[in-house]
Order: C-alpha cells, then sequence, then structure tokens
C-alpha cells in the first residue's frame, strides 16, 4: 500500500500522461509500494534473535562471570603484565578513534578526490614494504613488489570509472554530513557489537566449565567418546553461529539506519517522516528488526561453516574446494543483503520482498553497479588497512616500553600488534560502512526516482547525470532517464 504521508515521488509527468504512454521511453518513476503502517515485519525472526540474545546475557551473567572470577582467584596471573596489555589495547583504541574521525572529518573536504589518494598511500605503502623486506629477508621482497605491479594494472583498468565512483561517494558524504548524528549511532552500535562479544565468551566460559564437569561420565567407552565429540562439535557449530548472528545483526543495523538517511536526504527537505532518524531507529529495533535477523541468519550460517571448513582445508582437496564455494556463497549473500537492507530501509519492505524488488528495479534500468562498488569498496579497505597498521604500530609501541621482562618480549609485543590491528580495523569500519552503506543507497533512490533529488539538491542530480552521461551512456539511455535530464552543458 502506498503511503500518502511519504514524499518519495516527484514525477515529470502528469498520471494521465503516463498511463498512455506506458510503453514509451523514458520509463516512469519507480513508486514502490511503501509498507510503513507499524506491521512487524519477517517477525518470527525477530522473536527468534530476541530470545537468543536473552539467553546468551543470563547464560553469560549466571554461569560466565563466577567461573571466570574462580579462575582468576586461582591462577597466579602477573597483574602488572595485565595492566600493560589494558593500557596498550586502550592507547591502540584512542589512537585509532581519533584517525577515523579525522578521516572522517578529511573526507567531508575532499570526497572527490578519496579514490585517487587511496590508491595514491596503497603503491606508497608497498614500496615502503618492500624496501623493508629488503634489508631483513631480500629474497621476499619479490613479495610486496608484485603486488605493485597488479596494484598499477588495476588502476589502469578502472582509472576510466575513477570519476564516477568519486561521484557517487562525493553524494554519499553529502548525505552524512547532513546528518551528523548517524556518526554517533554507529559509534553506540560499536559498543553493542562490543558488549555482545564479551557477553559472548562469558558465555563460552560458563559452557566449558558445564562441559568438563559432564565430560568424565561420557568418555568411560569408545561410544561414549564418539558421542561426547559430536555433541561437542554441534555445541560448537552453535556457539560459532551465535556469534556471527549477533555480530552482523548488530553491523547491518547500521546500513539499514544509514540508508533511511540518504532517503531523508534525497527525498525531503525537512528532516521528518519516515526516514528522520529517530523513526529510522525504532523500525531498526521494532517492525524491520526481523528482516535484519533474516537476511544475517542467512549470512551467519554461512559463516559458520566456513570457519570449520577453514580448519580442514589442508586435509584433502574436498575441504578446499567446500571451503571455496562457501566464501563465494558469502560474498555473495553479503553482497545481497547490503543491498536488501537498502531498499528494505528506504520502502519499508521484509527481506523476500525487498531482495526481489531490487533485483527487479535494477533488471528494469539495466543498470550495473559492480565497477563502481568494486573500486568504492578497494578504496574503503585501504582506509582500515591504514588506520589499523596505525593502531598497531601504537599498541606494540606502548607494550614494548612498559614490559618489564626481556624474554620472548618480540612475540608478545607482535601479538598485542595483531590485537591492536584488529581494534584499528573494527574502529574505522564505522566511518567505512556508513560510507559503503550510503553509495549504495545513492545507487538505489538514483534508480528509483531522479527527479526527487533535483527538488532537494539539485547541484548533486546534475553531478550525478553528468558521470552518467560520460561514462555509462548507454546504461543512462536504456533506463530512460538520458531524455529527461540531458548532459549539463560546461
Amino acid at each position: 500500500m502506498l503511503s500518502d504521508s511519504v514524499a518519495i515521488s516527484v514525477p515529470l509527468r502528469s498520471d494521465d500522461e503516463t498511463e498512455t504512454n506506458i510503453n514509451s521511453d523514458p520509463p516512469a518513476y519507480e513508486n514502490p509500494q511503501l509498507d510503513f503502517n507499524g506491521e512487524w515485519k519477517d517477525r518470527g525472526f525477530a522473536i527468534a534473535f530476541w530470545i537468543h540474545t536473552i539467553a546468551v546475557i543470563l547464560v553469560g551473567l549466571t554461569l560466565g562471570i563466577p567461573n571466570l572470577l574462580w579462575s582468576m582467584e586461582e591462577s597466579s596471573s602477573d597483574i602488572l603484565g595485565f595492566k600493560c596489555v589494558i593500557y596498550s589495547l586502550i592507547g591502540a583504541a584512542v589512537a585509532s578513534g581519533l584517525v577515523s574521525f579525522l578521516t572522517l572529518f578529511s573526507l567531508q573536504l575532499c570526497a572527490g578526490q578519496l579514490i585517487k589518494c587511496s590508491f595514491l598511500i596503497l603503491i606508497i605503502m608497498q614500496i615502503l614494504l618492500t624496501v623493508a623486506l629488503y634489508f631483513i629477508l631480500p629474497l621476499s621482497c619479490f613479495v610486496p613488489g608484485a603486488f605493485i605491479l597488479f596494484t598499477l594494472i588495476y588502476i589502469s583498468c578502472v582509472r576510466n570509472h575513477i570519476a564516477f565512483a568519486e561521484a557517487h561517494l562525493e553524494v554519499g558524504c553529502a548525505s552524512l554530513r547532513s546528518q551528523s548524528s548517524l556518526i554517533f549511532v554507529a559509534l553506540f552500535m560499536l559498543i553493542v557489537e562490543f558488549l555482545w562479544l564479551t557477553l559472548w565468551c562469558l558465555m563460552c566460559v560458563g559452557v566449558t566449565h558445564v562441559a568438563r564437569i559432564n565430560l568424565p561420565s561420557n568418555s568411560i567407552s569408545d561410544h561414549g567418546i564418539m558421542l561426547g565429540f559430536l555433541i561437542g562439535k554441534i555445541v560448537l557449530f552453535l556457539l560459532i553461529l551465535s556469534c556471527y548472528w549477533g555480530a552482523v545483526t548488530f553491523g547491518n543495523i547500521i546500513h539499514f539506519i544509514a540508508a533511511c538517511t540518504v532517503g531523508d536526504w534525497w527525498f525531503t527537505s525537512d528532516g521528518s517522516g519516515h526516514y528522520g532518524m529517530s523513526n529510522s531507529i525504532k523500525r531498526a529495533f521494532t517492525t524491520n528488526l526481523g528482516t535484519i535477523c533474516f537476511g544475517s541468519l542467512f549470512e551467519a550460517v554461512i559463516k559458520s561453516l566456513r570457519f570449520f571448513t577453514g580448519n580442514g582445508r589442508r586435509k584433502n582437496c574436498l575441504t578446499c574446494i567446500i571451503d571455496y564455494m562457501l566464501q563465494i556463497l558469502e560474498k555473495s549473500i553479503g553482497y545481497l543483503n547490503e543491498w536488501a537492507f537498502t531498499f528494505a530501509a528506504l520502502t519499508g519492505q521484509g527481506y523476500i520482498q525487498a531482495s526481489r524488488s531490487f533485483i527487479e528495479l535494477f533488471k528494469k534500468r539495466g543498470w550495473t553497479a559492480i565497477v563502481n562498488d568494486s573500486i568504492v569498496g578497494i578504496t574503503l579497505m585501504i582506509i582500515n588497512l591504514g588506520i589499523g597498521l596505525i593502531s598497531a604500530v601504537v599498541g606494540g609501541t606502548i607494550m614494548h616500553y612498559m614490559i618489564t621482562e626481556s624474554s620472548e618480549i618480540t612475540g608478545f609485543v607482535i601479538f598485542i600488534a595483531c590485537i591492536s590491528f584488529l581494534i584499528g580495523i573494527l574502529m574505522s569500519s564505522i566511518i567505512t560502512t556508513l560510507l559503503k552503506s550510503c553509495v549504495r543507497a545513492v545507487f538505489v533512490c538514483f534508480a528509483l526516482n531522479p527527479a526527487a533529488l533535483g527538488a532537494t539538491h539539485p547541484e548533486h542530480l546534475q553531478k550525478l547525470t553528468k558521470v552518467w552521461h560520460k561514462f555509462y551512456p548507454q546504461e543512462f539511455v536504456s533506463s530512460g532517464y538520458a531524455n529527461e535530464f540531458k548532459e549539463p552543458i560546461v
């Protein structure tokens, strides 16, 4: 049912004209079936996720914390060493957080040049790594040298489409700049993910303790050993699935809210309606939570299966093939989910309906976002790697100067640097996730109704139509928009 209160359609023709020229070119702008009536979509998956979350919290608090405290009392761990680890990780988190937010502010000033700069930074990093390896392990310096060659080949292949990707990234940054509170929402969701992983670890401690108590009674015979092994594998799979389902769901909530922000910036200028920040957060945690949990469960199952096949990929060729197939399936489902959640955020549809709708929309327009998406994705990956390396250097340096024991200091510092690297990746993912979500939402909105952007931000519509005319003229003509949006005269 099309809601009358949603300002999403700004057609350039009358209803009568659309009806009498259905087969004419250009096709009518999309008026998707908006479903903001307050009914819960995919309700069963939302209920299952909340039950699962409550179970993790209860088990972690009732079984995990007591056993963890008991283990700490029994162990004779070095408290000073523990403090060194905590200080190092906190320093890495603070450094990566500051760099992440400085990166965000820089994007607001030079979003149009971000991709060129990221490729330049990537080549410089590879050159420095090659020089460093030349003095440490001369024979290994050919590995980053080969990556430099591949990078240059890739840049030469996509150089003609960099300006196209930068235009969409610039529009995405503009929509993000219009709603700066979205950054704090993403930071809050990052804290939620951290708490989730903490509670999950506590749950694992409690479950492991219970398993150890019950293990001797089941290990008397060979049959008991096999049964215990099978039960252990099943429990491990459920634990991994639980971790992935929660983490992926909370991450996709950010995608959903970011898409709503772009919709508010694109279709309305007063910041009200169904795309407003408060209403978007409400939808993400209530009526559309089931949609997010539904798609996230598919992705979590594949990730959990890959966890097992990845451990055995060196045993035989079959597990290697299965792992490769699961890797492809994981990327495909993740790609589908991000587009489906974007369409669900803009229309309020359920997971299955939104997945079909966005595929049909892009088929109807004759558009493919593969080239643009790969360039933007690689750019954001470079940002993640750069911030992760900064975090690793800070964390490793703090640990190096605080540690008192000289034995095995190198290995311990490297271990802390690796953890700090992961913390930096996690912190920078706040910015990159928002940008990636905004760029996807820009594509969907442009496919739905570019005329709406002409009513709210005409200067950005002019930039988009200019790059579409220049880089994808055939696709733009097949969509029918080329006749309505002529190439701007320079």
